[in-house]
């Protein structure tokens, strides 16, 4: 019995709703799909294109059992994406996915950077419907973008998986792409593929949605940060006022 979590809006401090499902285990690390991209084209800016407009791009191939998505390059580029050899690095475009499994219970948070794209979905209906990872799912909020924000909090459950997809875009020469997630006792997970797993597709009806909200937990944590923040701020006046004075 696998869990897998739906996320609601890709604001800071998001409510999800969890799901079981009854998944068959394919294997370790993320599934990467790779798709031919125009040089110098924009078309990544674009969020309608990154959810699903990619999917009318060349289709190149796949790998599986990626076990850290982090990459680079190199500059001038000769690094292929995770070895795969059949794609052109200076324009490509990569989708990722897996389900990640939650490690804690508690509000992460995402963050990452890339040359040039990076788009993370996260939940079943949102990265792609559980029990159907294969499937060519039009994604739809999105938790990070390097274009359009810097990081949100999401809270997860420990011992539950939650569909993860992301898309990355090279649209020009040297690339890269990082992300992580920092865990609610602080630590971060740098490597996301180490906690994906792949499971074959399988009826929906194996996926019953259990609605739960967790609006207050994160809002707290929020506003603790914020208070923290708030009070380091007003006590580095007081001290510099003190020392000048």
């Amino acid at each position: 019995m696998l869990g897998v979590y739906i996320p609601t809006a890709p604001t800071s401090g998001s409510t999800p709703e969890a799901s079981q499902m009854n998944g068959f285990p394919g294997g370790k690390g993320a599934t990467v799909r790779f798709f031919e991209y125009p040089y110098l084209n924009t078309d990544f800016k674009d969020i309608n294109f990154v959810s699903g407009g990619y999917l009318n791009n060349e289709y190149r191939g796949n790998i599986t059992g990626v076990l850290d998505i982090e990459y680079y390059s190199g500059y001038p580029p000769t690094v292929q994406p995770y070895g795969y050899a059949d794609i052109w690095i200076g324009n490509f475009l990569m989708e990722i996915t897996g389900y990640y499994y939650a490690q804690q219970t508690g509000v992460y948070n995402i963050s990452g950077a890339a040359d040039d794209s990076l788009t993370v979905f996260l939940g079943a209906g949102s990265a792609f419907e559980c029990c159907g990872q294969t499937n060519n799912f039009t994604a739809s909020n999105f938790v990070f973008s390097n274009l359009y924000g810097t990081g949100e909090d999401i809270y997860m459950e420990a011992g539950l998986y939650y569909p993860f997809k992301a898309i990355f875009v090279n649209y020009a020469y040297a690339s890269l792409l990082s992300l992580n997630l920092t865990l609610p006792d602080g630590s971060k997970d740098t490597t996301i593929g180490n906690n994906l797993y792949s499971f074959y597709d399988s009826d929906p009806s194996n996926c019953p949605v259990i609605s739960e909200s967790h609006t207050s937990e994160v809002s707290s944590i929020a506003s603790t940060a914020s208070t923290a923040s708030t009070a380091s701020t007003a006590s580095t006046a007081t001290t510099a006022t003190t020392a000048t004075t």
